[in-house]
Order: structure tokens, then C-alpha cells, then sequence
């Protein structure tokens, strides 16, 4: 069951996946721009927070700030390599930035 926690309030959108085809799935930016074209926000304006190589990839197609969260050994290589415009290894680490 979905325990919202009292956070529904700050979400403005969900971009989730509803069509069964495989390939709307990352790395295609389909999500992303769903997500920014919903929002009116400008992709040049926006990031994507992601823990995977795919999320980098989404992100640089739709033309969105890819940052990298590397909680994981190993992790900050595969997502630099996938494009990742800024690496994080926190959650504080992102809130001090933001």
C-alpha cells in the first residue's frame, strides 16, 4: 500500500511508465520528457537525479543536467562514463548544492 508520508504535497507530477512497450523504457528519454513537457519546465533548465547508467543516457537525450548519485562502489565510473555532468555520492551532498 502507498504510505505518501505527508510528501504528496510537494509533488507537482509522476512520469511513470503505462504503456507496455519495452522500448519507452531508459535509456529512451520518453519518461524525461514526459516529465518536463508536463511540468512546462525547460530541459535546459532541469536535472535528473539517477543511480544508473541508463538514467544518464535518458537524461542527455531529453537534454536535461544529468547528475550521477553514486552511492555505490564503482558506480561514480559507470556514470561518468554514461555522461553524467555531475557526480554526488550523498543526498547532503545535493541538498548543499541545490
Amino acid at each position: 500500500m502507498f504510505q505518501p508520508h505527508g510528501l504528496l504535497s510537494a509533488v507537482d507530477l509522476i512520469s511513470a511508465r503505462v504503456d507496455p512497450n519495452p522500448g519507452l523504457m531508459k535509456p529512451n528519454p520518453h519518461l524525461v520528457q514526459q516529465a518536463t513537457l508536463g511540468l512546462g519546465a525547460d530541459p535546459s533548465l532541469t536535472l535528473l537525479v539517477g543511480d544508473s547508467a541508463t538514467d544518464m543516457l535518458a537524461s542527455k537525450a531529453a537534454g536535461v543536467t544529468a547528475v550521477g548519485y553514486a552511492n555505490k562502489p564503482g558506480k561514480a565510473d559507470r556514470l561518468s562514463a554514461a555522461g553524467a555532468d555531475v557526480l554526488v555520492t550523498s543526498i547532503n551532498e545535493l541538498l548543499v548544492a541545490l
